[in-house]
């Protein structure tokens, strides 16, 4: 039974079928096809790897892919809101600054008044 279960399996496609079975005219996707292959060598062994296993593999590289852009995306949130959060104090201590400025300025020339100094000119 198991015999005739593995027998009724299809054979496994590799990329070297694959690449024995294209057209000799169309050039391009043979090239196309050998490139790739000699990628996935360096990473996979393309002569026990089927196109299903290269499908897989780059499926659950994708789902990684997704999951860190979601990750970056939402850090990346916490930082817009960090962001905004610092400029709004950074705001406040301006107009803060602002204000001790001009009551200084106001002082500076009361106290000029008083005491007899020249005034500033104003421009």
């Amino acid at each position: 039974m198991v015999a005739a279960a593995l027998q009724k399996r299809p054979p496994r496609i590799t990329l070297r079928d694959v690449m024995h079975r294209l057209d000799s005219q169309d050039n391009t996707l043979r090239k196309v096809m050998h490139r790739m292959e000699r990628q996935l060598s360096n990473r996979l062994d393309t002569q026990d790897k089927t196109i299903l296993d290269v499908i897989n593999h780059m499926s659950c590289m994708e789902q990684r892919q997704r999951k860190l852009i979601e990750a970056n995306s939402v850090a990346i949130m916490h930082l817009e809101v960090k962001l905004s959060e610092r400029i709004d104090r950074l705001s406040e201590k301006v107009s803060a600054l602002d204000e001790d400025l001009v009551a200084v300025m106001t002082d500076t020339i009361i106290i000029r008044k008083h005491v007899g100094m020249p005034l500033p000119e104003e421009d």
